[in-house]
C-alpha cells in the first residue's frame, strides 16, 4: 500500500533533497506485506529505508548494534534503535547516512 506522506511526517530524499516521495509502511496486517518500511523518491528514484526487519540468525550473522553503519541496497544507514519483536524478529530503525563511507571503514577496521 503506497500513501502520500502528510505534512506532519514529511520526508526528504537524502540524495537529492526532494520531498516528492511515496511512503510505504511495513506491516503484515494491512494491505501490504512489506517486511521493511521505506519511501521512494520520484525525482531520483532512490529507495530509502526507515525500518529493516531481520530474523535472529541474520542479526547474529550481521552483528548489528545501535550506532553502527550498515549497508542496504548500496546505501549507508546508521542504526538508531533495535527492537526485538516476538520470537524471531528484530526491527532495526535506521537513518540514511550520506557522509558515512568513512565511518563504515572505521567500523570495519575496529571489528
Amino acid at each position: 500500500m503506497l500513501q502520500l506522506v502528510s505534512d506532519v511526517e514529511q520526508r526528504f530524499c537524502p540524495d537529492c533533497g526532494s520531498d516528492n516521495v511515496d511512503f510505504t509502511q511495513r506491516g503484515y496486517a494491512g494491505k501490504t506485506d512489506e517486511r521493511h518500511q521505506f519511501y521512494r523518491c520520484y525525482e531520483c528514484d532512490r529507495l530509502t529505508y526507515e525500518i529493516l526487519s531481520r530474523n535472529a540468525r541474520e542479526m547474529k550473522m550481521e552483528r548489528v548494534e545501535t550506532g553502527q553503519i550498515i549497508e542496504e541496497d548500496g546505501h549507508l544507514y546508521r542504526v538508531m534503535r533495535i527492537l526485538k519483536i516476538g520470537i524471531d524478529e528484530h526491527l532495526i530503525y535506521v537513518r540514511a547516512e550520506n557522509d558515512a563511507r568513512a565511518e563504515m571503514r572505521k567500523w570495519r577496521r575496529r571489528h
